[in-house]
């Protein structure tokens, strides 16, 4: 445990969306979402505004996921890109 208070509020959010971590859709989004998150730290990208940004775009499109996931992937995004952290 930590005292990170986005991270309280993700894993929060997340236990209410899946009913918690026990059930098997619960846990399996849970890990997907740290996967997700970590990824996303690791390459210096702001979770929260990449989040945000996501969120938005699947909400254009109908509530589905864009058809073309690659420029949401950290490795395709140039230092340009908007959810890159300041440096």
């Amino acid at each position: 445990m930590d005292n990170n208070v986005w991270e309280h509020q993700l894993r929060a959010i997340g236990r209410r969306l899946c009913f918690g971590s026990n059930s098997e859709h619960g846990a399996d989004f849970t890990a997907a979402m740290y996967s997700v998150f970590g990824t996303l730290l690791m390459n210096g990208i702001d979770v929260l505004r990449w989040l945000g940004a996501w969120l938005e775009a699947c909400a254009q499109n109908g509530g589905q996921p864009p058809g073309d996931l690659a420029p949401w992937l950290p490795w395709t995004m140039g230092e340009a890109r908007e959810f890159m952290k300041p440096k």
